[in-house]
């Protein structure tokens, strides 16, 4: 992996109420624009958050500069550009319910473009308002780590708008935010964790991973649930070719598999070793 330095400036700002309200209005969800978040401008992203849940934006930040990072040090994304203009998400850490954000719920929307930039939205319900969920999906040790995951995850998505073609599918996005939020976030994601999806995958998505042709013919490894299967086939694809065969997905789209190819997945995915922290949590 070639090393990047990327540095993330948080800058400190002062504004008036109507210049505040400027920086978090959503231009798809007006009942979120009507909460008057309160904006925490960064170079890459600006969080609007409720003062309520002010302990929120530091932890909200940490996770949102490491899915930059690995933009830079995997992908080689230093500064997220779309469309030739530098790219802003505004991530929207709403206090309860709304029509674009519940619990298991996360709307991700791009882009808006004017004369300087290009912006993208994220919404998610601020962690401190969210009931425990760490028995959902993979078996989280606590709420830290689903939300580290997730915002990773959806941060990841502001780095593949730098990368993406005509040729790149929503599939391979999902799959690879998915994987780089498990692999590339804390500890426990890229062991325990890891290990608790394979066995989820193993358990109840055994089947659902096979060989599909695309509309120009092409024959793929595609999965029913691109989040579990996909993240599953983006570790196959290091396994046999490196992480950096993954910004090859995303300029390039998935790659074509025949037989031979499907038969070394199956016999990788069965005979895949858990780490020693696996924390099983199914029957």
């Amino acid at each position: 992996m070639r090393e990047s330095a990327l540095i993330v400036v948080a800058l400190v700002v002062c504004l008036l109420p109507d210049q505040a309200s400027a920086q978090c209005e959503s231009v798809h969800y007006q009942d979120v624009t009507a909460l008057h978040l309160i904006p925490a401008v960064d170079q890459h992203f600006t969080i609007c958050y409720d003062a309520r849940y002010a302990a929120d934006v530091d932890f909200a930040r940490h996770w949102l500069v490491q899915a930059l990072r690995i933009g830079a040090e995997k992908y080689h994304v230093i500064s997220p550009r779309h469309d030739g203009k530098p790219l802003h998400t505004i991530v929207f850490l709403v206090p309860h319910s709304t029509s674009s954000t519940r619990p298991g719920y996360v709307v991700n929307h791009c882009c808006t473009e004017d004369e300087t930039r290009v912006t993208s939205e994220i919404h998610y319900l601020t962690p401190g308002a969210w009931p425990d969920w760490t028995m959902v999906g993979i078996c989280w040790p606590n709420m830290d780590e689903y939300h580290a995951h997730y915002l990773v995850h959806e941060m990841m998505h502001t780095v593949q708008l730098s990368l993406e073609t005509d040729d790149t599918d929503s599939f391979s996005k999902e799959a690879l935010a998915e994987y780089d939020a498990f692999v590339h976030t804390t500890e426990w994601g890229r062991t325990g964790g890891i290990n608790n999806l394979i066995e989820l995958a193993y358990q109840s998505h055994r089947d659902r991973i096979y060989m599909t042709r695309a509309l120009d013919g092409t024959v793929k490894l595609s999965a029913e649930n691109r989040y579990v299967g996909g993240a599953v086939i983006m570790l196959f694809y290091a396994s046999q070719y490196g992480e950096s065969f993954h910004k090859t997905i995303l300029a390039q789209g998935a790659p074509e598999v025949d037989v031979a190819t499907f038969e070394t997945f199956r016999a990788w995915f069965n005979g895949r070793e858990e780490h020693g922290s696996h924390e099983r949590c199914r029957g």
